[in-house]
């Protein structure tokens, strides 16, 4: 696992802002933003998008003027190629960046207990979207079998599942699959610390 201290990552930042070409600063904000994912990755917040791991580190971004305001930036950046900002709003933006960024990396990493409280939250809390959805595909998982059950293609399907779930529980398959799973998560895991950035404040 890479190890880089923040100091060391904003100075391309500050050099970049330095310079005298527009891409230069879009180059600043969209390096602030890497910084930013880097941060939240080594804090262990979860999420597959930035939006996500923000909301797990406690950001609102409801706010126009918070960190909600970076990531537009960057967006438009990134999406309008003739986007152009001026040099006093690039800094303020990049400052925005390097509080979020400070706030973060200083706080408790997101260890596991975080992580059972937010897999309550977003798959078990009955406030949760997710909880009502899953609930409905296993009533209407029982429904299809409950009609299933009275029909004779229905009975045949059934028996075959039956069939694939008599293999697929069997402690020869269950083994396998263990050995499997365990393999290709310890190298997925050795894999994603070798590219993994460990941020230092």
């Amino acid at each position: 696992m890479k190890k880089a201290k923040l100091s060391d990552l904003w100075q391309d930042v500050e050099a970049a802002l330095s310079g005298e070409k527009a891409a230069s600063i879009k180059f600043a904000i969209v390096e602030s933003h890497k910084i930013l994912e880097n941060t939240l990755r080594s804090q262990g917040y979860p999420g597959k998008t930035i939006e996500k791991k923000l909301y797990w580190a406690g950001y609102s971004l409801e706010d126009e003027t918070g960190i909600k305001q970076g990531l537009d930036k960057r967006k438009e950046i990134l999406e309008n190629f003739e986007y152009e900002l001026s040099d006093f709003e690039a800094e303020e933006i990049v400052k925005l960046y390097k509080k979020v960024v400070h706030e973060i990396a200083t706080k408790e990493k997101f260890g596991p207990k975080d992580k059972l409280r937010a897999f309550y939250k977003v798959y078990l809390n009955p406030k949760s979207i997710y909880f009502w959805r899953n609930l409905a595909i296993i009533f209407a998982i029982f429904g299809l079998t409950k009609i299933l059950a009275y029909s004779k293609i229905g009975e045949g399907i059934i028996d075959s599942f039956v069939y694939l779930a008599d293999i697929a529980l069997s402690w020869v398959f269950v083994a396998v699959v263990i050995v499997v799973t365990i393999v290709v998560l310890i190298a997925s895991n050795y894999s994603e610390n070798r590219t993994k950035i460990k941020i230092k404040e």
